[in-house]
C-alpha cells in the first residue's frame, strides 16, 4: 500500500486533553488556529457559517474493525463514527462564531486539544 503524507493547516485549541464523549468535546467553544503560511486561504471565511474541519485524531493508537456504537449497537468502523479506525481522521461540522487573525472560534469540534487540521472547508447547508 502506497504512504500518502499530509501536513497540518492549523492546529485545534481547547480544554479537553483526554478522550471523552463527542457530546462533551462539542459543547465546548474550540480556537482553530492556522498557520502564518495559510492565511491566505481564510479569505472569505467570515461568510460561512459552518466549516467541516478535517483532522488528525492524534492520540488515538488502537484500531478495532467492529464494535459498539454510542446508542450500543455492533457496527463496523466504516458504518460509525468510532475514533478507532484504520487512518484515524475526524470530520466535524461546526459552527463559526468568529474570526480573529488566523484563529477561527467554533462550536461542535470534537477534536482534542493538540489536534492537527488537514483541511477545514465551507459547508453550506
Amino acid at each position: 500500500m502506497d504512504e500518502i503524507l499530509f501536513s497540518p493547516v492549523a492546529y485545534v485549541v481547547n480544554s479537553c486533553n483526554e478522550s471523552t464523549h463527542p457530546d462533551n468535546i462539542k459543547k465546548l467553544e474550540s480556537v482553530i488556529i492556522v498557520l502564518p503560511e495559510y492565511m491566505a486561504a481564510l479569505y472569505g471565511v467570515e461568510k460561512c457559517e459552518y466549516l467541516d474541519v478535517i483532522f488528525y485524531m492524534h492520540k488515538h493508537e488502537r484500531v478495532e474493525l467492529v464494535g459498539k456504537t454510542l446508542s450500543g449497537e455492533v457496527r463496523g468502523v466504516f458504518a460509525s463514527r468510532s475514533p478507532f479506525r484504520p487512518n484515524p481522521i475526524g470530520i466535524t461540522t461546526v459552527k463559526l462564531l468568529r474570526v480573529e487573525d488566523n484563529q477561527l472560534y467554533v462550536t461542535g469540534l470534537d477534536a482534542l486539544n493538540g489536534s492537527p487540521v488537514i483541511d477545514i472547508k465551507c459547508n453550506i447547508y
